[in-house]
C-alpha cells in the first residue's frame, strides 16, 4: 500500500532531480525585443490631451509613469498616475514578448473600472514605433476596441496616441500622451 509519505518521497524525489538536470544558464533569457520594450522603461513625465464622449472638447492634464523590466527582464511594469474629472486615476500595465505566438502580449487594468484589457502589439521594423491592439469590457460591458502606437522621439522623449473604434471601424483620437523622462 502506497503511504502518502511515500507519494511525498517520490514526487521530491523527482523534481530535485529535474530541478539537478536544468542548469541556470539553460533557462530562457530576455532577447533582442526584450531589449525594445526596455527603452519605455524608466520614469516619466505625462501630458495629457484627451477627447472623451460627451465633453466639451479636449481636457488636458498631467501625470506619471514608472514603468521597468521585471520578472527576469521579460516584462516591461507600468503603473501610471493622473487626474481626471477631479478623481485619481491608476492604471496598470504588463507586457511582454510572447516568443509562442511572435508578438507582444499584456494586460492593462485601471480605476475607471473592473474590467482587464487584453493587449496585442508589434514595433515597426526601426524599432522607433509600437503598435498595439487593445480589447475589453466598454462602460456597457460589451467589447471595446483601441488602437495605439508609441513613437520613441529620443530616448527622453516618447509620445502615446490611442484611437477608439465606433460600430462602422471608423476611428478617432481619444488620448494622445507626451512623455519626457524625468532627469
Amino acid at each position: 500500500m502506497i503511504t502518502r509519505v511515500t507519494v511525498f518521497a517520490i514526487a521530491t524525489t523527482f523534481l530535485f532531480s529535474a530541478a539537478s538536470l536544468v542548469a541556470e544558464d539553460e533557462f530562457p533569457q530576455p532577447g533582442p525585443e526584450h531589449k525594445r520594450l526596455a527603452k519605455m522603461a524608466g520614469e516619466w513625465e505625462a501630458k495629457l490631451t484627451c477627447n472623451f464622449p460627451g465633453t466639451d472638447g479636449p481636457i488636458e492634464t498631467t501625470g506619471s509613469q514608472t514603468s521597468k523590466m521585471d520578472l527576469g527582464g521579460f516584462f516591461l511594469v507600468a503603473d501610471f498616475k493622473s487626474e481626471f474629472f477631479g478623481q485619481p486615476f491608476q492604471g496598470h500595465g504588463i507586457t511582454g514578448y510572447d516568443p509562442f505566438q511572435k508578438k507582444y502580449t499584456g494586460v492593462w487594468i485601471d480605476s475607471m473600472g473592473p474590467g482587464v484589457y487584453r493587449t496585442e502589439g508589434e514595433f515597426t521594423k526601426d524599432g522607433k514605433t509600437y503598435n498595439e491592439t487593445m480589447t475589453g469590457p466598454g462602460p456597457d460591458g460589451k467589447p471595446i476596441k483601441f488602437r495605439s502606437e508609441i513613437k520613441l522621439k529620443d530616448d527622453d522623449h516618447m509620445t502615446f496616441t490611442m484611437y477608439t473604434q465606433d460600430d462602422k471601424g471608423k476611428e478617432s483620437q481619444m488620448m494622445k500622451i507626451e512623455y519626457t523622462r524625468k532627469k
